[in-house]
């Protein structure tokens, strides 16, 4: 009788151990999913207003049309213009994390947005891109520049597309049928404009 009272208690015992056990690592793994959701949200957070470097925040306000001189002022510029990141798939683009798995990329500050893309002309390298700044209302191209591009002829012709009005979603500009940078340019420069009126929402 003592030993099966003895087993009922040892049995009673490991039963409560492994209750207790179970509990802790129950415990264990929601904070672990809380604090991967947690991580996962800082990090989009990131995405989102990630710090901009020196050398490409010049380009984005340079297609915004802001002049600031000041570090402070372009600092906190800086900190306050919103990214976000889109890849093009068959169904168009969607946002996505990086930059490096980015087709355009998107800035937004007050009341204009620039788009970043990659641009292949004469005298580009494999990291040559273009911005195009362009009004909050989508009707309007501020101003644009290239980075990494080698090309007085196309430098300066990016110039005419400054002050551009956006009529049924592009830019018109008369260009030479033979020249192919123009052409690239002027169809990156529409690529951009049809894409921030898909993307624009998303940055709201």
């Amino acid at each position: 009788m003592y030993r099966n009272y003895f087993f009922k208690n040892i049995l009673l015992m490991t039963i409560f151990i492994l209750l207790l056990v179970g509990c802790e690592s129950k415990n264990k793994t929601e904070e672990s999913k809380a604090h991967d959701h947690h991580d996962h949200d800082h990090d989009h957070s990131e995405s989102l207003r990630g710090p901009i470097d020196e050398h490409t925040l010049g380009h984005i306000l340079h297609a915004m049309g802001i002049s600031v001189a000041g570090k402070d002022e372009r600092s906190k510029i800086g900190k306050a213009i919103k990214v976000m990141h889109f890849a093009g798939d068959n169904e168009g683009l969607r946002e996505v994390d990086s930059s490096a798995d980015a087709k355009m990329t998107v800035y937004s500050y007050e009341n204009a947005y620039v788009a970043e893309a990659h641009i292949d002309i004469a005298g580009s390298k494999q990291d040559s891109h273009i911005f195009v700044g362009v009004s909050s209302d989508l009707k309007k191209i501020i101003d644009m520049n290239l980075n990494g591009v080698k090309n007085d002829t196309a430098r300066e012709f990016i110039k005419t597309f400054k002050g551009l009005d956006i009529v049924d979603g592009k830019v018109n500009v008369s260009i030479d049928e033979n020249d192919e940078d123009a052409k690239n340019i002027l169809a990156t420069v529409n690529f951009i404009i049809g894409s921030l009126a898909k993307t624009v929402l998303s940055m709201n």
